[in-house]
């Protein structure tokens, strides 16, 4: 899917995506010629995905970060096909795989995922794995250093990295195959991955985790209710969990309401009032059921996704649960969608991420 184009140097600069991963190529002014830039996929670049078109220049600068590697900057000779590095990634971990694959979602589409694991990994047998996924507002999830993943990495565990329709990684019609009366697809995305994840062995519901933040929150808080035989643990940042009344009516909440409603579509609305009660998290915990593990983190000041979505849902899962796994809700102080404070980024990751390993039975590297 094409991002940015511009002429540098006098050759075509174009940058795309392939199959979730930036890749930026040359072509001369005819269009033929084509050269790749060389650099290590998969990946991802803030250049490639926001700039739309380059200015003409001599040489094309842009920055670019992996799984393994956190963003560098590197400046690319297209007169002489020369890459060199201007700034060197702050991070990099080495003796790591990854793999994309393919999962046939219900509907037949297929979805890709990233598998993410130490190199000498056996993945013959079922290993503590960890899925992430969004899957919505036109925002493609793209591969990203591991950061605050790689003690879950370094430890054995094997990250599956999903990419669901309702971002932009196939372009607008990927998007608008996982929003408002199509939201469910996003779901069955996700399930698909995960079942294909454990028929090929690689892991098991027992041994297996989810998490994701903000609108992958809420795609956590459906793997909860949906499909509890799927998870041991789930972790949702940041999440929405009643989507019959996400916000409070208050007017100066209205202006993240029509961000919602790009997506999700308004409760009020007749048709996609029944939507949205069939996935919403808080409407479909059900009395009796073995419910995974689940560790919340919300923040006391976000305008978006507020905490008495954890509340509520808390306390429904608690009363419902039959198995002993915890339900825990933390609300951290001061902060709201996040946090600028990397103490406080850092402290917060580290006990979600903890708990995870905890309840997979996993010891730090």
């Amino acid at each position: 899917m094409l991002r940015a184009v511009g002429v540098v140097g006098g050759r075509i600069v174009v940058a795309d995506l392939l199959h979730v991963s930036a890749r930026f190529r040359t072509l001369d002014l005819q269009g033929r010629d084509e050269r790749a830039v060389p650099v290590e996929g998969p990946g991802n670049s803030m250049v490639a995905m926001l700039s739309r078109r380059f200015d003409r220049s001599d040489a094309l600068t842009f920055d670019y970060q992996t799984f393994t590697r956190s963003s560098g900057i590197y400046h690319y000779d297209v007169e002489r096909d020369r890459l060199t590095t201007l700034m060197e990634p702050a991070h990099k971990i080495e003796g790591i795989r990854v793999t994309q694959r393919f999962a046939k979602s219900l509907d037949g589409a297929r979805v890709p995922y990233f598998i993410v694991h130490r190199e000498d990994a056996v993945l013959d047998r079922p290993q503590p794995a960890l899925l992430t996924g969004y899957g919505g507002f036109n925002a493609a999830w793209m591969p990203m250093f591991l950061a605050h993943l790689a003690p879950f990495v370094q430890a054995g565990g094997v990250l599956v990295h999903a990419n669901l329709r309702g971002g932009a990684e196939y372009g607008k019609h990927w998007h608008d195959a996982g929003r408002l009366a199509c939201k469910w697809n996003v779901f069955l995305d996700l399930f698909a991955v995960a079942e294909q994840v454990i028929a090929d062995g690689i892991t098991k519901p027992d041994q297996f985790a989810m998490t994701g933040a903000s609108n992958g929150g809420l795609l956590a808080g459906v793997a909860i209710v949906h499909r509890p035989d799927l998870w041991r643990v789930v972790a949702p940042v940041v999440p929405l969990f009643d989507q019959m009344e996400p916000l409070p009516l208050d007017t100066q909440f209205d202006p993240v309401r029509a961000i919602f409603f790009e997506d999700y579509g308004d409760p009020k609305h007749p048709v996609m009032a029944k939507v949205l009660y069939s996935y919403s998290p808080y409407h479909n915990v059900r009395d009796g059921v073995q419910y995974p593990a689940v560790f919340q983190v919300f923040g006391e000041k976000d305008l978006g996704c507020m905490p008495f979505h954890g509340r509520k849902f808390t306390a429904r899962l608690q009363a419902a649960t039959t198995s002993k796994h915890p339900i825990l809700l933390r609300v951290w102080k001061n902060t709201g969608h996040g946090s600028v404070d990397p103490e406080t980024v850092l402290l917060q990751a580290t006990e979600w991420v903890g708990f995870i390993m905890r309840e997979l039975g996993m010891s730090p590297a």
